[in-house]
């Protein structure tokens, strides 16, 4: 009997001790597992609490870029830049720079101090680092904030680039750029300052060309070869790491534990071998009980208390709380131990206090099993704290039965559901009760239609033939629109009943005209534009016709797919029949001014600005009316330049003395001509508004040209009567000293008888008839010098001119071993009769030989240009000179002779002179004696 007791006992012993050992083993693991749990989640809590300020710092990044891209006018030129980069640097100490990169290329850079170096940097292009051209040209193809780095900064030390790209007009631009040093980056994520001894923190990013990691947190190890948790950056390429630095210390610790419970255990068995031994059956099994009892204790206690979620235990008889672990205590804000003793009532809400009694009720009735509940309870500092509750029944090993709640804080949720909530009431509010029509419609079917056709890639020119030779698009694509809510002005608008009166005559609101509207959404949705606005028609359900301002615009979350759009369509057709009114009034007034036979034009009377000018501008000057009322110097400019000083000044003289007046003067037409203008002005005074000035600018160039003509003619008649008198003065003077020496040689022979006598003087009077016939052949040479030869003149190339009457002198030339220079340009013409041409070329360079400097080697220089619309004809000479002082009177007389010692009769400066003015020309001199002279004659410019 003893032996099978010894048996039994040793079986029921070998029992305990296996029982003890499993529970070891399970105990252990779980405790391990525990452990690993509870350092995994506080590693994960500190890598997602970095995680969330170095996301906060890229996020403020984007909006500094957005906001520093904002600064782009329409012509791709910066505005304010300086200002608003400053702003920005002072509000945000996220990152240390900010740049504007048109076309790649660095040229603005704020601060600049510091940053010098790279500017000019082409980062699309030439840069030291191929990794930096990478990711440049990757940000384009994103379309979106890309952070570039960490890498070597061409102004020093190592930094990240955030850029985003910028298109105008669907081109890029360029990028907006922050730049973030290293240690910047790590300050605001706090790596730089980390403390923590447990756990260490790394920061990684994959090279993307050698698919390396490479480690920035040079003072900490990599995360290989411990145990760490990760995570992946918004930035693709970028990692975050929290190693674990003292996890052979935590194995260590374990180990401690697990010999302190493997000496337990040995303790258990020596103890139960002792009892065993001493035939205490009962009570040895009473401590293997209450071991056995306390080792669940603990696990229990461990595994209640280091939950991560709120744990309570409920009596289930009065609902009071018996145990609560620290996550509920400090969700609700209490203290260990202080919610004990109170009801699950007296911590709830007010207002869910009867539903959580009402559960607790069916829960003990048995009628359910457990229950899952939302509901709130009560903070301790008073404010509601939204919970996610679950209830169950449990009975423990000495049957008492509970209630075990496991509750879940989802105020933050309830938040963002309150705020969706409010937003959405919002949305509908101004939606249904806004004056303006307003649709709301879903354009995903046509957004995935026109996908399917591959157009995406094409031009808008492309799209639009495309569209043209395929009209079947356009029915499809209307087909599939869906109307998902319209409001009240829109219904109003249409004249419909209802939403679904407006639907069923969807057809018929938009006629054929409004078609081509519709094919340009089509052509702005396929180029993945977010909005659109047109002018266009509609009809309402009655078939009456209306003028709207159409526009839509793509919510925010749906621009992938266009699932919600937002239509207004604004009544205009009251505003077009007005602008149709003002548009027939206004034709009415321009056929009228159109009428007058001169320009009509208006300007404000301060800074001139024009307000309007006719169409006889173009007309009359040749000006587009266009290219007049954009410039305000229009006017100022086309004025002839020799006109424009005077006419201005005359204007403001004029324009204080009387409030009308008339001005007369030449203006450049577009051709180049100049026209005669008379201005009438009138000076408008307003009361309301700044004072106008208006007139007529009539045009009388013909008037002008009859009567410069008539004075021309005025001229010519008093020049040929100064020439006739001059004329009728030589003949008077010459003749008169020939019948002087006739008269008195007849004298002489009638008193003498010597037949010698009378010889000489019969000779005397020979040679005073041939110098009489000389002078008389002289003055017939000056009458026919004194025609008009204007019906004669020829349009003759100077410098060939020139050139031939230096060939006609060759022999002279060679003779006074002279150097004769032509320095005409050879595309010059002279309005001139070819005989005088050659005959005033042939004096004035035969003058030239003849009058020679013997103690110089003579030069002649012939030279031409065009000055104040003149042709300048200079000849010019070494020779002997003539003194001006005494001689200028008489330079240009019939028979005048200034050097005695040359054989000459003294009229090839008289005979040039009246060439040259019968030609319309002058002709004037400048000499010194010894030094030379210089003819110059003064042509008008030809056309």
């Amino acid at each position: 009997m003893i032996a099978k007791k010894n048996i039994f006992y040793r079986n029921i012993k070998c029992v305990v001790i296996g029982v003890l050992l499993i529970l070891f083993v399970i105990g252990g693991w779980m405790r391990l597992v525990i452990l690993n749990e509870e350092r995994s989640d506080k590693m994960t809590f500190y890598l997602l609490s970095t995680k969330d300020r170095i996301e906060q710092t890229l996020k403020n990044s984007h909006t500094a870029c957005i906001t520093l891209a904002m600064t782009i006018n329409d012509n791709g030129e910066p505005q304010n830049f300086e200002q608003v980069a400053e702003e920005l640097i002072k509000s945000n100490n996220d990152f240390d720079a900010v740049q504007l990169v048109p076309n790649g290329i660095i040229k603005y850079v704020y601060p600049l101090e510091g940053n010098e170096k790279a500017l000019g940097l082409d980062i699309l292009n030439k840069t030291e680092d191929p990794i930096v051209s990478y990711e440049a040209n990757k940000t384009i193809l994103q379309k979106n904030i890309y952070f570039s780095g960490p890498f070597e900064l061409k102004q020093g030390g190592i930094g990240i680039i955030g850029r985003i790209p910028v298109f105008k007009n669907n081109t890029f631009w360029g990028f907006s750029a922050v730049v973030i040093k290293l240690s910047t980056f790590f300050d605001n994520a706090g790596l730089s300052k980390w403390q923590n001894e447990e756990f260490s923190i790394q920061f990684s990013k994959t090279n993307p060309f050698e698919k390396e990691k490479q480690f920035y947190v040079k003072e900490n190890p990599s995360p290989y070869g411990y145990n760490y948790v990760e995570t992946q950056l918004s930035n693709e390429s970028w990692k975050l790491y929290i190693i674990d630095n003292k996890r052979g210390t935590f194995y260590f610790d374990l180990l401690l534990e697990f010999i302190m419970f493997l000496c337990l255990f040995l303790l258990c068995v020596i103890g139960i071998d002792y009892f065993f031994k001493k035939f205490i059956f009962l009570e040895q099994k009473i401590i293997i009980q209450e071991d056995k009892l306390l080792e669940n204790e603990k696990l229990f206690k461990a595994v209640f208390d280091g939950a991560a979620i709120g744990l309570i235990r409920i009596n289930k008889k009065s609902r009071k709380i018996e145990l609560a672990n620290g996550h509920f205590n400090k969700m609700l804000g209490y203290e260990s131990d202080e919610l004990l003793g109170k009801t699950t009532s007296q911590i709830s809400f007010p207002e869910d206090r009867m539903q959580n009694e009402a559960n607790l009720s069916l829960l003990a009735q048995n009628k359910i099993t457990h229950f899952t509940v939302q509901k709130r309870y009560l903070h301790k500092e008073g404010y509601p704290v939204w919970c996610n509750l679950t209830v169950s029944e449990f009975t423990d090993n000495k049957k008492t039965e509970y209630y075990l709640g496991v509750v879940e804080n989802i105020s933050h949720q309830k938040e963002i559901e309150l705020k969706n909530r409010i937003n959405q009431i919002r949305f509908e509010s101004l939606f249904n009760d806004s004056p303006i029509p307003m649709w709301e419609e879903d354009f995903s079917e046509i957004k995935a239609y026109l996908n399917s056709l591959n157009l995406s890639d094409k031009s808008e020119n492309e799209i639009t033939e495309y569209l043209n030779s395929n009209p079947k698009v356009i029915e499809n694509c209307i087909k599939k629109i869906k109307i998902i809510e319209v409001n009240k002005a829109c219904l109003k608008l249409h004249h419909a009943d209802n939403k679904k009166h407006l639907i069923q005559n969807l057809k018929n609101l938009f006629p054929n005209e409004a078609h081509e509207t519709f094919k340009k959404q089509i052509i702005s949705i396929l180029l993945n534009k977010k909005q659109f606005k047109e002018e266009t028609i509609t009809t309402t359900v009655n078939g009456e016709l209306k003028h709207i301002n159409f526009q839509w615009k793509v919510m925010t979350e749906f621009e992938n797919n266009y699932e919600r759009v937002i239509i207004t369509t604004e009544d205009i057709t009251e505003r077009k029949q007005h602008e149709q009114l003002v548009i027939n009034s206004q034709e009415k007034i321009n056929n009228l001014i159109n009428t007058i036979e001169g320009i009509v034009w208006e300007v404000e009377k301060e800074g001139f600005v024009p307000v309007f000018i006719s169409d006889k501008v173009e007309t009359i000057l040749g000006y587009k009316k266009e290219k007049w009322l954009q410039d305000p110097h229009f006017w100022i400019n086309t004025i002839y330049e020799e006109d424009r000083e005077k006419v201005i000044k005359d204007y403001f003289a004029l324009s204080k003395e009387s409030d009308q007046f008339t001005q007369e003067y030449r203006m450049v037409s577009k051709s180049g001509n100049l026209i005669w203008i008379r201005n009438y002005i009138s000076v408008v005074k307003n009361k309301d508004s700044d004072d106008t000035v208006r007139g007529i600018m009539v045009e009388i160039t013909k008037f002008k040209e009859v009567k410069l003509n008539l004075n021309a003619s005025l001229e010519i008649l008093t020049n040929q009567n100064k020439r006739l008198l001059n004329f009728s003065h030589i003949v008077s003077h010459n003749l008169r000293s020939h019948s002087s020496n006739i008269l008195a040689i007849s004298h002489l022979i009638e008193n003498t008888t010597c037949e010698i006598e009378k010889n000489d003087y019969f000779k005397m009077i020979s040679d005073v008839a041939l110098e009489l016939n000389q002078t008389l052949s002289n003055l017939n040479q000056l009458t026919i010098s004194e025609e008009n030869p204007n019906s004669q003149k020829n349009v003759i190339n100077l410098y060939d001119a020139v050139e031939s009457g230096i060939a006609y002198q060759r022999v002279a030339i060679r003779l006074a071993k002279a150097t004769i220079e032509n320095n005409i340009p050879k595309d010059l013409f002279i309005s001139f009769n070819e005989d005088y041409l050659n005959n005033v070329i042939y004096n004035l360079l035969s003058n030239a030989l003849k009058f020679r400097n013997p103690n110089e080697k003579t030069e002649v220089n012939f030279k031409a240009f065009i000055k104040e619309n003149h042709l300048f004809f200079e000849i010019s000479d070494n020779g002997l000179g003539i003194d001006l002082e005494k001689n200028k009177g008489k330079l240009f007389q019939m028979n005048k002779i200034f050097h005695l010692n040359i054989s000459t009769r003294g009229l090839g400066l008289f005979m040039t002179k009246n060439k040259i003015e019968a030609m319309g020309g002058t002709i004037d001199v400048e000499s010194k004696v010894g030094i030379g002279t210089k003819f110059t004659i003064k042509m008008p410019i030809i056309n």
